[in-house]
């Protein structure tokens, strides 16, 4: 989905991470992230279309300016949310993304200066099952202002909700229709090529480093 210059691509958390990618990199007119090519010029510096990986902006908040492996739980515990209880991210899942990409990021960040802009935008109290935080993140051109990507997504806290909070806006359901409740209403298979098995594993190491 495209909207005012800019894509727009929202993300369950039923999908793995990599699976992910491969939703973001088709719709930004990519014939395939399994394709070698695309491979090569996400991963060699040295291609002539070096380009930045298109989960970027989900994995920066996380390892911010750290080239190492760092300690999830040591740096959510950093930034207790005032007003709310200190949740456990032991037990935490993901629960949706939202990733629009507003202007290409450079491959290098060489004359600018970026700022990773974050801030919460609500803690909503979902009972005894238990709480959801939800989060923006912006990358920006800290000496024109100008917002290259935003992100915005969700933890479910299992188990550690009932302390009063807000319960938050209802979710938009959309149920299937009458009588086609067991049933798709498309069905379509993709044959993927060699190099899927390998990006793979190439995506699943990048998310283990953080």
């Amino acid at each position: 989905m495209v909207k005012e210059g800019c894509a727009t691509f929202c993300c369950q958390h039923r999908l793995h991470r990599g699976r992910i990618t491969l939703y973001l990199c088709e719709n930004l007119g990519r014939t395939s992230i399994f394709s070698a090519s695309v491979l090569t010029s996400c991963t060699k510096e040295l291609h002539p279309k070096f380009a930045v990986f298109p989960t970027y902006p989900i994995i920066l908040p996380f390892k911010k300016t750290s080239q190492e492996v760092i300690d999830f739980y040591a740096a959510q515990a950093a930034h207790p949310i005032p007003g709310v209880p200190k949740f456990d991210s032991k037990r935490v899942v993901d629960g949706q993304r939202l990733i629009q990409f507003l202007k290409p990021l450079p491959p290098t960040s060489e004359g600018r200066t970026f700022e990773l802009r974050s801030k919460v935008l609500g803690v909503y109290d979902k009972g005894k099952p238990g709480s959801v935080v939800e989060t923006e993140q912006l990358i920006v051109d800290k000496k024109t202002g100008e917002v290259y990507t935003r992100a915005v997504g969700s933890g479910f806290f299992v188990g550690q909700g009932g302390w009063g909070g807000p319960k938050g806006p209802a979710t938009e359901n959309f149920p299937p229709p009458k009588g086609k409740e067991n049933s798709p209403d498309i069905v379509s298979e993709t044959q993927l090529t060699a190099e899927s098995a390998h990006l793979y594993r190439y995506v699943a190491r990048c998310h283990a480093t953080l």
